[in-house]
């Protein structure tokens, strides 16, 4: 019970702060927005950012798409090798039939 009461506090708290904050962001002005914004397109900063931003969201894609590719082709060597190590078990008897076998015996037990 104690346990709750102290989550209960702290929840309380926490809307607390966050309604406080809520209540501050509507302070800020967008004078002081453009002003900044204004600084840096002056500079032609803005314009150059979004073309590397661009860019390396370009070449970030491509990355993905590939690593994609790559990961696909590994699952199928992988599953490709299962199979075939799959076949060539189906008529030989596993090392750890025995144990398995034992186990079956000592739970029927």
């Amino acid at each position: 019970m104690a346990t709750f009461i102290t989550e209960l506090i702290a929840m309380v708290a926490l809307a607390a702060v966050l309604y406080v904050l809520i209540q501050i962001l509507p302070r800020i002005n967008d004078a002081e927005v453009e002003r900044v914004t204004s600084r840096l397109s002056f500079h032609g900063l803005v314009g150059r950012l979004e073309k590397v931003d661009e860019f390396i969201a370009a070449v970030f894609h491509k990355f993905l798409r590939r690593t994609r590719v790559v990961i696909l082709k590994l699952d199928n060597v992988v599953g490709k090798k299962l199979n075939e190590m799959k076949k060539e078990s189906i008529g030989k008897e596993s090392p750890f039939q025995a144990e398995v076998e034992e186990e079956k015996k000592d739970q029927s037990v």
